[in-house]
């Protein structure tokens, strides 16, 4: 039981019996409660032990986090609603997969009209249709504390997409919106982008497999991320723009089939492009070519931190221009380079550039083809690096960079690394 708190936070993530519950409810008494996770739970409200926990948590006054992912509620969710309704500290509410019809997200969407704390409502991969985008679109015309609201996966269509534009003329609170994969036509998109042409708010967008005409103009608009992935665009103009650009810091291009012209198109962003920090061209068939390519101008670029290029047939040539990257490369902090089948060899010419590489933090493989200890070396390379970074910003502040150095070498022994590696990875 006790492994279900942590601190302030309970997750569950099995059938609890009713005496489980009550247990579960005597500790609850005792804390001060912020977040609450539920994962994959079939719940018949009222033969589990479930019901008693939602009403003990009736009226709380610290629950500020709800997630409910692949829950199924049966006929019920009326009743975690009106309980919903009564936690007026609630600041963030998930509620994926769960079978959501259009009738109860209107019904959840009564819950703006109580709590003015709401920031988040995340309700992807629900049935809540054209209607239920109606609904929240009517209810984005009024309300003033939204932030964010998440809708992928709900088959809104343009009418939906067309109701949310519609709002986003008049709405000055939302920050982020997520519409991806919901099979909105060309109509639906331009009214999107249409809106934002007035909109000074809105952040972040994701329209993700979507028919687009053209997302140039969103370049002039104030969105720091844009994700366009699957939507197969012309993008030949929109990097032209985005050379130039100083508002996006994140851009999702992913599975949009890059002809060679637009391959070459991205490489001449990130020679020039300052502001890029997040980078998404998985599935775009960039073979070794394109990476050799894209880790030579990385080499002389200090702006991008986070660079994903999954599913794009790279091979042991790709393999090693990416090592020499990392050597040289300062910024990179995240690379993910999952799905292109690379093998123990490739992985260890890896391993090798992140031993001469200080910042980076992440890096996502197909572990399944890599020898164990590979894996762990470079999970215990990364963790090093982490350290290295933590100390060396904390000491920076305090003393010369030379001194700061010496200071860490301590802390990391010679046998862990090298110090003259150390320096290299500080320096260089």
């Amino acid at each position: 039981m006790d492994k279900l708190l942590d601190e302030n936070v309970l997750r569950i993530s099995k059938f609890l019996t009713k005496s489980e519950t009550e247990n579960l409810i005597i500790k609850l008494k005792n804390i001060n409660l912020i977040e609450f996770k539920i994962n994959h739970l079939y719940c018949d409200l009222y033969k589990s032990g479930f019901y008693l926990l939602m009403e003990s948590l009736r009226n709380n006054n610290t629950l500020q986090n709800i997630q409910f992912n692949v829950v199924y509620f049966k006929d019920d969710f009326d009743v975690i609603v009106d309980i919903l309704k009564s936690i007026k500290m609630l600041r963030e509410i998930t509620l994926s997969y769960n079978w959501m019809s259009y009738l109860d997200f209107i019904n959840l969407i009564c819950i703006l009209e109580v709590n003015k704390n709401l920031l988040k409502i995340d309700v992807g991969h629900n049935r809540i249709g054209r209607r239920g985008a109606e609904a929240i679109a009517d209810a984005l015309k009024n309300n003033k504390t939204l932030q964010k609201l998440y809708l992928c996966s709900n088959k809104i269509k343009s009418p939906g997409a067309e109701a949310l534009a519609e709002a986003l003329k008049n709405n000055n609170t939302l920050l982020e919106l997520d519409l991806g994969d919901n099979e909105i036509d060309f109509s639906g998109t331009k009214a999107l982008i249409d809106a934002l042409k007035g909109n000074n708010t809105l952040l972040k967008l994701d329209i993700s497999n979507s028919n687009i005409d053209s997302v140039s103009t969103l370049l002039d608009t104030k969105l720091q991320k844009l994700s366009i992935s699957g939507c197969n665009l012309l993008l030949a103009k929109f990097f032209e723009l985005l050379k130039f650009n100083k508002t996006l810091h994140e851009l999702d291009i992913s599975e949009n089939k890059m002809c060679i012209t637009e391959k070459e198109g991205i490489i001449e962003v990130l020679k020039i492009n300052t502001t890029l920090q997040k980078l998404d061209i998985s599935s775009n068939n960039l073979r070794d070519s394109g990476i050799r390519e894209l880790a030579e101008v990385l080499k002389n670029n200090t702006t991008l931190k986070e660079l994903c290029i999954r599913n794009n047939k790279i091979g042991i040539e790709g393999v090693k221009c990416l090592a020499g990257l990392l050597k040289v490369n300062k910024t990179l902090t995240k690379l993910d380079i999952y799905g292109n089948q690379i093998e123990n060899s490739g992985i260890e010419i890896m391993e090798d550039a992140i031993n001469h590489n200080a910042t980076l933090l992440e890096f996502k493989f197909h572990h399944f083809l890599v020898k164990k200890e590979v894996r762990n070396r470079i999970m215990f390379s990364l963790s090093i690096n982490e350290e290295i970074q933590n100390s060396f910003e904390t000491l920076s502040l305090y003393f010369p960079n030379e001194i700061a150095i010496k200071i860490i070498s301590y802390i990391i022994p010679n046998f862990v690394i090298p110090f003259d590696l150390l320096c290299n990875k500080l320096i260089n």
